[in-house]
């Protein structure tokens, strides 16, 4: 399944607040909520509030939209952490 234009976005848009890293929590905390509502934009679709773009929520969306699968929380996180890099954006 191709991946959808919005995620290709959302992604690059995380590779830009993180410097490359693609680390979510390095947008944690209340100085980057709107770099995680303007991701969380483009992964809804439609405007996102900060409200509903916290980390929890935003790591969500994109382990759901990436079909992210892991054992444990590090597992996910790392493998989200690769997959993002090796998309190329």
């Amino acid at each position: 399944m191709p991946m959808q234009p919005n995620l290709t976005e959302a992604v690059h848009l995380l590779g830009i607040y993180t410097a490359g890293r693609f680390d979510l929590w390095a947008i944690a905390g209340d100085a980057k909520r709107t770099a995680r509502a303007h991701i969380m934009g483009f992964l809804l679709g439609r405007n996102a509030t900060q409200k509903e773009s916290g980390i929890t929520a935003l790591r969500a969306e994109f382990y759901k939209q990436a079909l992210v699968i892991g054992e444990c929380p590090a597992e996910r996180e790392e493998n989200f952490i690769t997959w993002a890099k090796s998309i190329g954006v």
